[in-house]
Formats: C-alpha cells, structure tokens, sequence
C-alpha cells in the first residue's frame, strides 16, 4: 500500500512539473478560474512534495540497503518523467502535421493526465481527460483534430494496456514455474 501510494505521488508530481510549464495559458481559467494562480505555485509546492516523500519513502523503505533506499526515489521519478516525455511525443504524433508545439503539447497532455487521475468517478481518467485536451488544443490545432488525437490516444493507452496485460498473463509467474 505503501510503494502504490508513493508510486501515485511520484507519477503526480512528474506530470505537475510538465504541466506546469504551461504557466499563464489564458485557456487555463476557463477549466477553473484558480488555475493559473496554481499553476504558478506548482513547481515549488511540487518539489517540496517530492522532497518529503523522499524522506518518506527513505525512512519506511527499510527493506532496501541504505544506499538504493535513497537513489530509488529520484530513479523512479526520472523514469515517471520518462515516460510522460515518451507519452507526450506519441500524442504529438497523432495531431495533423504537428501544428502544436511539442512543449505546449506535453504540458497540456499532463495536465489533462493528472485532472484524469485526480477526479473520482473517472475511471481512468475517462472524458476528463479527452476535455482538458479538447479545450486545451483546439485553439491550435482546430476542434476535430484535438477530439480526434484526444480519442486516437485513448484508443492506443487502452490497446497498449491490453497487450501488455495480455503479455503479462501468457508470461507470468504461473508459466515460468512450469518450464
């Protein structure tokens, strides 16, 4: 419970930092008029975050050597980083000749990430997170290719996510016993 809760936080905080560079956005006020405010605020209040789950994670994680207790946080946050960096590039593939910047691309694909993962009763972030890209991109790439890319990459997560489940199932524990 423990690893899942800081693994949560980890993968929170990485998207915050990405999205956070999408600083004063006009469109960020009308998700929420406070969003922007916050955003200018997330940085610090996020490594701050970082630096007490750290400590956090340094005192319970007594099962690991000292020294990999304390490198494992900051190993698994660049890794998160990684993979928002990685996910963000794949979503600026689908957009209709990249019109978007790359930076402004992944801010936005982060934050709409995080509302996704942060609201209750959207499983996965369903419709949450095709809305804050919607109005997030639309006014850069147009309505139809944002709700477009916005669907195409739910579909790709969802199918990624199967196979890998998939793979995980005819590969688990249960058959590598039995060779």
């Amino acid at each position: 419970m423990l690893a899942t809760a800081t693994e949560s936080a980890l993968l929170v905080i990485a998207a915050g930092l990405i999205a956070s560079t999408l600083g004063g956005q006009p469109r960020l006020a009308t998700l929420a008029h406070w969003l922007p405010t916050a955003l200018a605020w997330l940085p610090g209040s996020l490594l701050v975050a970082w630096l007490l789950v750290w400590i956090w994670h340094g005192y319970w994680a007594r099962w690991l050597r000292k020294s990999i207790r304390w490198v494992s946080l900051p190993v698994v946050t660049l890794l998160d980083l990684v993979f928002f960096v990685v996910a963000s590039i794949a979503f600026w593939l689908l957009l209709p000749y990249q019109v978007a910047p790359l930076a402004e691309t992944a801010a936005w694909l982060c934050l709409a990430w995080m509302a996704g993962y942060l609201v209750p009763g959207a499983p996965g972030g369903l419709g949450v997170r095709e809305a804050v890209l919607l109005l997030g991109l639309a006014p850069t790439v147009g309505e139809p290719s944002a709700l477009a890319a916005a669907l195409s990459y739910r579909m790709v997560t969802v199918v990624a996510d199967a196979v890998c489940a998939g793979l995980g199932h005819a590969w688990g524990p249960g058959q590598v016993a039995s060779s």
